[in-house]
């Protein structure tokens, strides 16, 4: 009788194992859960232009965390204002195809003695952005680990015959995550760059 029921369960056994999956049916299978989760990531990571960002946050905040809340995001076309830590940067919206900053900007007025205010970056003159009056909407970077400080530039500043030159010689692509906005500033937090073009 014992050898009757080893002789059953080693045929169940050869049975179970020869309806199991082949090695490339694993295979395949492998294959298709690895799609599937590279489809659910991608759901969750939102490619965008820095100046898109900031018009939707400062114009339709329910649109902004719709769009941004609770996801990944790449964030294109920055440029770096200031340094504040190794851990820490400002920085603003910029547009190439528009040729525009998230940074107000003035034709100045010589008989009231207001310096007109020009934004380059990289060297090229941005558009007026007249629409604007404050310089209040920054984005804060916080970076995951400490970055090399000595690949970015901040702002440069200088006056000539009553004009301000402010250029921007340092443009970003960064990585993040939990994009906010908290009073005037967006908000990513574990930062990391992709892209750095600074001259």
């Amino acid at each position: 009788m014992r050898k009757f029921f080893a002789l059953m369960m080693f045929t169940m056994i050869v049975v179970f194992s020869a309806c199991g999956p082949t090695a490339e049916e694993q295979k395949e299978k492998a294959r298709q859960d690895s799609i599937r989760q590279a489809d659910s990531i991608a759901k969750l990571v939102v490619e965008a232009e820095s100046y898109d960002v900031y018009l939707a946050g400062t114009k339709d905040t329910a649109a902004f965390k719709a769009k941004y809340a609770g996801k990944h995001v790449i964030l294109k076309n920055l440029v770096v204002n200031g340094i504040w830590s190794d851990k820490v940067v400002q920085c603003l919206a910029y547009s190439p195809s528009e040729n525009m900053l998230s940074n107000p900007s003035r034709e100045g007025d010589v008989a009231k003695k207001i310096s007109k205010w020009q934004d380059l970056v990289q060297g090229t003159e941005c558009k007026y952005n007249t629409d604007l009056v404050s310089f209040s909407w920054y984005f804060k970077l916080s970076f995951a680990a400490p970055i090399d400080a000595s690949k970015l530039k901040e702002r440069d500043l200088k006056e000539e015959k009553m004009t301000k030159i402010c250029n921007y010689p340092t443009v970003l692509t960064i990585e993040g995550d939990s994009l906010s906005i908290e009073s005037n500033n967006f908000i990513l937090k574990n930062c990391v760059i992709k892209e750095n073009v600074t001259k």
